[in-house]
């Protein structure tokens, strides 16, 4: 469809793709808690390691760490992706990233993604669930 639109002089009606909506490593695994943070098989990819692949059934990393283990999961994931789609040509302000942050500091639901949605390739967007009354 792009490649129709530049043919016909029509670009401007290609806004962009994003890469995520949302992203974050916290998931509902029961039905009464709904959005815990996980990705404790991500985070042992990144700093276990490969030689004890079960370093982080073992290790108790302390929970300032295990927020900051998974904004770098989320942030590899983005730079990624939005590297790729940029090699294959799509220019950085159509690129758009979006993350969340749910809750506020201290709730042990609370991650910060919001630094992994800024990557080389793309511009950011984020939702602040939890600061909407004091953003």
């Amino acid at each position: 469809m792009l490649n129709r639109w530049q043919q016909e002089g029509k670009s401007e009606l290609f806004a962009g793709i994003t890469i995520g909506t949302e992203i974050s490593l916290n998931a509902s695994a029961t039905p009464k808690d709904e959005f815990e943070p996980y990705g404790y098989r991500s985070m042992q990819d990144l700093l276990c390691p490969q030689n004890q692949p079960t370093c982080g059934t073992t290790t108790h990393w302390k929970q300032s760490d295990l927020e900051r283990y998974r904004e770098a999961v989320v942030q590899t994931y983005l730079n990624d992706f939005t590297r790729l789609a940029s090699r294959m040509g799509i220019p950085k302000q159509r690129i758009y990233t979006h993350v969340w942050s749910e809750s506020e500091p201290g709730d042990p639901r609370y991650t910060n993604y919001a630094n992994a949605a800024f990557t080389l390739y793309s511009r950011p967007g984020m939702s602040f669930y939890g600061h909407a009354k004091n953003p």
